[in-house]
């Protein structure tokens, strides 16, 4: 953010919710910045890019911790101990950042597929992938609370897959949209929450103690569970090699990181989850895929990108 957006977006924060927040909110960002500037002290992270895996598994803002407590309760046999789970470092600690250093560089990507459901990627030429779909918002669960379910990526992942010949595809890069909010156990918390700030939805209220950290806590782990029953449906319908990874962590107050600003160097939104495991075609699920999903075929238009990310906690 930049001294223009930060006085034009503490004038509006005075206007809409008195100076008292707009004070706290104006610190933050400031502090933020300060954060990013030492950036350059920081390791610059793994690229992911990698002959290891067939197929990259992308959990959205899962942070390690998260999944550790996924992998103790047994629910998911190829997860690894909560004591063996490895981790590596993102180059990046957004979504938008994490794309931009996969896609925006001199690595072609004419034999990689993408099926997503976090559309920054409409920032990026989509048009260099071998076979590319997104995914729009399909289950509504609270007054303007969508949410784009793990289940129509996963069906869309395994069609790819299986046609990865007749696509011309050797790897696939597969993006849910979970463990990030909002969460489908608490889809209340999201009707009216504050959607300017570029954390992601509900950061603004877990830091002014709206939210109980502990419930926020629960809910999170709920919808990575929600998602990972769906990866045991992914690797149970593809051969390959897979690595289940995320994009990028999540704040929840350490070091005073709320949510996954842009350009944070700090472990708590860079560091995430590797799980190497194989796939393989059982042949248990049909996927109901729409016709033409792929694109090139249909495709999103920019509005509904806009409302889409916008539901997420994301302006303009």
């Amino acid at each position: 953010m930049g001294l223009s957006d930060w006085i034009r977006t503490t004038s509006a924060n005075i206007r809409s919710d008195g100076p008292s927040f707009a004070a706290k909110h104006a610190a933050q960002e400031l502090y933020l910045g300060a954060v990013r500037g030492c950036a350059p002290l920081f390791d610059d992270g793994k690229i992911f890019w990698s002959d290891e895996w067939d197929i990259l598994v992308l959990l959205d803002a899962c942070r390690p911790d998260l999944m550790r407590e996924a992998c103790s309760t047994g629910d998911h046999p190829w997860l690894p101990s909560a004591e063996d789970l490895q981790t590596v470092r993102s180059p990046a600690s957004s979504s938008h950042g994490w794309m931009d250093a996969h896609f925006d560089t001199d690595r072609s990507l004419s034999k990689t597929g993408y099926v997503t459901s976090n559309l920054f990627v409409h920032d990026f030429d989509v048009e260099q992938f071998a076979a590319f779909s997104e995914v729009e918002a399909n289950l509504e669960l609270a007054d303007g609370v969508r949410f784009i379910e793990p289940r129509a990526v996963t069906d869309r992942a395994i069609d790819v897959w299986r046609r990865r010949d007749e696509l011309g595809v050797e790897q696939l890069v597969v993006h849910y949209m979970q463990p990030h909010t909002p969460f489908r156990s608490h889809p209340e918390w999201f009707e009216e929450v504050k959607t300017d700030t570029g954390w992601g939805l509900g950061f603004v209220e877990l830091r002014d103690g709206k939210i109980d950290r502990r419930e926020f806590w629960t809910a999170y782990l709920d919808n990575l569970e929600w998602v990972l029953d769906d990866v045991d449906l992914l690797l149970e319908n593809v051969d390959a090699n897979v690595a289940v990874s995320a994009d990028h962590g999540n704040g929840l107050g350490e070091w005073g990181i709320y949510g996954h600003p842009n350009g944070i160097p700090l472990s708590v939104v860079r560091e995430v989850p590797w799980v190497n495991v194989s796939g393989r075609d059982e042949r248990t699920h049909v996927p109901d895929v729409p016709d033409n999903y792929l694109h090139g075929e249909a495709a999103l238009d920019e509005s509904a990108i806009g409302d889409q990310l916008e539901a997420l906690g994301y302006a303009d």
